[in-house]
């Protein structure tokens, strides 16, 4: 039940305009733009590095229907999921370049991937404690002299800047125990996006940051959003930056379209920006929903706070000199001034006390033949979830690892991190933050310190009850204090 909820397992491949123009027969620039500008419709590949159920997926995905709408047949945008292949390493910045490239025309790429790629403008939204609350983004976002500030830099980079939508704020996620004040990060690994400002802040805080999976074992905890339901204990009063996505285009696609194509894309894009805008949650209405799939909040004590941005204060105290940012800066911190910040949640409603004999490391091996016992036919279900388990519990964080035994992937490792819930004898999983995505069992815990699952109930759809048979079945604990009691 890994990559089975969360991916998918057939990708189009569609030839992107850039890769078409560059076949073209005709040697003169503008003999290309005026057929192609005046007379051809369009089809234009718009590249992400994941997948349609995230939250930059479905902004696409609206996208796509307003340009429809508006482009009266002369535009049709295509998206390429996972176009820049399995999400590890440095995948934002790899999206940058495939647009750069003109591997794909249109990308919607995190703006803090481009202090990578050449662009210093869009630095100051990811100023370390200066953009805080959703409706400090969402100002900022609509503000057409900011908005277009910001994106001016994106040409260094060989693409023309569309459009910003928000995506949510960053906090801190301890595993075990949550991420307060600077001595909780010294030393610590934590898992986190790469970029130039970003890994600069946590370097501040004496941390380092790696893209690799989750791992309770090897990382302290991760930066991230409540949305991505990420496991651990968020510190809900500490936000780092917020998520921005950028709507940009290849330079040289730009220059082929008409004015009517072009406008279509501007306006489409404008739309959509203002429907995230309108309809997205805020950060408490996220925290609420993190909260109900098993997480949980905590919150760092002033001091705590004030040591973080004192740490952080020279990183942003350099943005506020440089050329392409100190106008920038000053324009949030005004901004920020003039609105009154709305109280962060800092805990839970209804916190479930994790039962601390759970905390543990457990081992299992699905095999193919065990999961068509249970009731699973699909080759594909088999191959997704046979192989080697390894689950890490600890206060309400859980991380899992499995190792493929067969289908394409044998051989491969899959991490995924996330929540789960124990009271009364009763073990919930969650799979994600959508509604319904968990799976609930009765838990007996033995003299070894195995877990045995008995009465499965599965929320999402009665379809997957097989898959839980064949996961929730045994598992035994292998670390050092694996006795009951």
């Amino acid at each position: 039940m890994t990559n089975f909820r969360t991916r998918p397992f057939t990708l189009t491949c569609l030839v992107g305009l850039a890769a078409a123009l560059a076949a073209c027969s005709s040697s003169s620039p503008q003999a290309a733009q005026t057929t192609d500008v005046t007379t051809t419709p369009v089809v234009l590949t718009l590249g992400f590095e994941d997948i349609r159920a995230t939250p930059g997926g479905r902004q696409i995905m609206h996208f796509v229907g307003q340009v429809n709408d508006l482009s009266e047949g002369q535009v049709t945008v295509d998206p390429q999921w996972l176009s820049t292949g399995e999400l590890s390493g440095h995948w934002e910045q790899r999206l940058g370049t495939q647009v750069s490239q003109g591997d794909v025309d249109l990308a919607l790429v995190a703006t803090r991937a481009f202090d990578t790629l050449g662009v210093d403008s869009l630095r100051a939204l990811n100023a370390p404690f200066l953009v805080t609350t959703t409706e400090m983004v969402n100002e900022i976002v609509t503000d057409e002299n900011m908005s277009e500030s910001l994106r001016s830099g994106l040409p260094d980079a060989g693409v023309v800047g569309i459009d910003l939508w928000p995506e949510g704020l960053r906090h801190p996620f301890g595993y075990g125990a949550p991420l307060l004040g600077p001595t909780d990060y010294e030393g610590a690994l934590l898992r986190a996006p790469y970029s130039e400002t970003n890994d600069a802040m946590f370097d501040a805080f004496g941390a380092t940051t790696t893209m690799k999976d989750p791992d309770q074992t090897t990382q302290r905890g991760s930066e991230s959003a409540y949305v991505w339901t990420p496991g651990g204990i968020a510190t809900g009063n500490v936000t780092f930056y917020p998520k921005v996505n950028a709507l940009v285009i290849n330079s040289k696609v730009r220059e082929t379209l008409s004015d009517l194509q072009w406008d279509a894309l501007s306006q489409a894009a404008a739309v959509t920006r203002d429907w995230v805008v309108r309809t997205a949650p805020d950060d408490a209405e996220e925290a609420a929903e993190y909260c109900s799939s098993g997480g949980r909040i905590a919150g760092a004590d002033p001091g705590q706070i004030r040591d973080l941005e004192k740490a952080a204060a020279p990183l942003t105290d350099q943005l506020s000199t440089d050329p392409d940012t100190a106008d920038l800066v000053a324009d949030f911190q005004e901004l920020k001034g003039a609105l009154e910040a709305p109280e962060p949640v800092t805990s839970c409603d209804q916190d479930v006390d994790m039962a601390s004999e759970l905390n543990g490391t457990y081992q299992f091996v699905i095999t193919p033949e065990g999961l068509h016992d249970a009731g699973v036919t699909k080759r594909g279900d088999i191959n997704e979830n046979s192989g080697r388990w390894t689950v890490v519990l600890e206060n309400g964080s859980r991380t899992f690892r499995q190792k493929y035994s067969t289908g394409p992937k044998t051989g491969e490792v899959y991490r995924e991190a996330g929540n789960y819930t124990y009271e009364d004898g009763r073990f919930t999983w969650f799979w994600s933050q959508d509604d319904g995505d968990w799976t609930a069992m009765d838990v007996t815990i033995g003299e070894d310190g195995s877990l045995t699952f008995t009465n499965i109930e599965e929320g999402l759809e009665p379809a997957l009850l097989p898959l839980d048979k064949g996961i929730f079945s045994r598992w035994d604990r292998v670390d050092k204090s694996s006795k009951k009691g």
